[in-house]
């Protein structure tokens, strides 16, 4: 049983990170699962027992997501940040 679990340590990951450009093919494919009428009915009675969330949609938008131009940054660590980070592996 050992044997198997060396080999499975050993595989490279074939997605090491998950970025932008995966998120974006995911979405292209992806469809709504419930009706338009379903998705009213919901909001009507989310209006109406929830207040908070009704001031809070007074203006009526849809979530957008605000993307950096460059997303390379995130994945890598400045200044003393980067010096303190200890390797998990070594």
């Amino acid at each position: 049983m050992s044997g198997d679990n060396d080999q499975a340590m050993e595989m490279d990951d074939p997605v090491p990170v998950i970025t932008r450009t995966h998120f974006e093919e995911a979405m292209s494919n992806a469809r709504r699962s419930v009706t338009e009428y379903d998705l009213n009915k919901f909001e009507q009675f989310r209006q109406k027992f929830d207040p908070a969330y009704a001031a809070k949609v007074a203006g009526k938008q849809r979530c957008t997501i605000n993307w950096p131009e460059d997303d390379a940054s995130q994945f890598q660590k400045e200044g003393a940040a980067a010096e303190d980070d200890d390797d998990l592996y070594s």
